[in-house]
């Protein structure tokens, strides 16, 4: 007979994982941790991930240019971060084990 107990962090690693609020709060921190990160030594010539969230950014605020005209930037910060959490949460959904 095989032993299909699990040890209790699994189970809860996987009930976490599997519910779709608890994976949208972690997808939420990973945004936080990875803002703060980089902006908190925001520079003239920017570090690596500096550049990658100007990149963003500026490929978002022409999309939003293109489709809505000048006006249509004052939705940037709505659209950018729904972009990005849409994104970074299909990314997580990729890794194994995460998501449903």
């Amino acid at each position: 007979m095989h032993n299909t107990e699990v040890s209790p962090l699994l189970w809860v690693i996987h009930n976490v994982t599997e519910n779709p609020v608890s994976m949208g709060w972690i997808v939420s921190g990973i945004l936080i941790i990875l803002s703060i990160l980089a902006t908190r030594n925001l520079k003239e010539r920017p570090g690596k991930l500096q550049n990658i969230f100007e990149f963003l950014i500026e490929i978002l605020s022409s999309g939003i240019t293109a489709m809505m005209g000048k006006d249509g930037l004052k939705f940037l910060p709505l659209f950018g971060t729904l972009a990005l959490f849409i994104f970074v949460s299909n990314f997580v959904g990729l890794i194994p084990g995460c998501g449903s």
